[in-house]
């Protein structure tokens, strides 16, 4: 029972430490107190425990403004043809422009996920530039809005920029990319917000006088068919996964919160059972397991 407890008390906690600031329930909890109360949630609600967490603004966005709906939206085509039809746009763009291709990865027995991009120039697969970045206490998802931004900003530094109309992202997260063209909520929220606001800015950018101005635009690419960028920045993301650290690091997302809370919860319940289990359990070396082996795929 105390075990269930505890995994609810810090389901909760996140969930508190997601609300508006304002909210009665996060003011309740997060308030000083002149008399002495010390209960298992108010410490678990205690500011301290998430000053290295985002913060997200649930507010920031309303469920009824349908003004920023993404332009990609899910549909019912194979590998195959998806592979085809990008291949066939990335032959319409403009060749003065700049094709990122941005991507995220995590190891399976790591908390440090990667964010990896790779730069071209136009539809001719000059590169021209490529990096990437160690992310620990975040997601995949997460790692996709950050390359994201960060193959944005790779972009605007390069010295091709003055000379390229349009940037085009593109990334093989469907989520991510409705998130970058729409309204962000949830995890990585901040990080999707500055990514608009980078994008926003593109416009104004110093460019050659012959070049018009035109914009930044995010396109979905199937992932892993061969199609040469995306596979370039999914090595790339690899590789951010074993880089070192950049200092200081960048907050936990609240993914990655929710993920080391129930990564607790599994530690605490298999030391329980280490301890508890019946003598007979323990002659038969019935242990606690995730999957049962039937299940497990080769």
């Amino acid at each position: 029972m105390e075990l269930l407890l505890n995994q609810r008390r810090r389901g909760l906690a996140i969930r508190v430490h997601k609300l508006d600031t304002r909210h009665p329930l996060h003011r309740r909890a997060t308030c000083q107190r002149s008399f002495h109360i010390n209960t298992r949630l108010l410490r678990a609600l205690d500011p301290s425990n998430f000053h290295t967490i985002e913060q997200i603004d649930p507010l920031l966005t309303s469920p009824w403004d349908t003004s920023r709906i993404p332009k990609e939206q899910p549909t019912a085509v194979d590998r195959a043809q998806a592979k085809e039809n990008f291949q066939r746009w990335l032959t319409s763009i403009p060749p003065r422009s700049m094709v990122v291709y941005t991507d995220g990865s995590k190891g399976k027995d790591s908390n440090a996920a990667g964010a990896g991009w790779v730069g071209y120039w136009g539809a001719c697969k000059t590169k021209i530039f490529s990096g990437h970045r160690k992310l620990p206490n975040h997601e995949v998802f997460d790692a996709e809005a950050q390359a994201a931004l960060l193959g944005l900003q790779a972009a605007l530094k390069d010295p091709k920029a003055q000379h390229s109309a349009n940037i085009y992202i593109c990334l093989d997260n469907l989520e991510a990319v409705q998130q970058l063209q729409g309204q962000p909520k949830g995890s990585s929220q901040s990080t999707f917000m500055n990514f608009q606001k980078a994008a926003q800015t593109w416009p104004q950018h110093p460019r050659a006088p012959s070049i018009q101005s035109r914009t930044v635009q995010v396109k979905w690419v199937p992932g892993h068919t061969g199609i040469e960028g995306n596979e370039e920045a999914d090595k790339e993301a690899k590789m951010g996964c074993h880089a070192p650290l950049e200092l200081p690091p960048p907050p936990a997302s609240i993914a990655a919160a929710k993920r080391a809370a129930q990564r607790v919860h599994w530690r605490c319940f298999a030391q329980f059972w280490a301890e508890k289990a019946p003598e007979r359990y323990k002659a038969l070396g019935i242990a606690i397991e995730k999957r049962p082996p039937e299940l497990q795929l080769p």
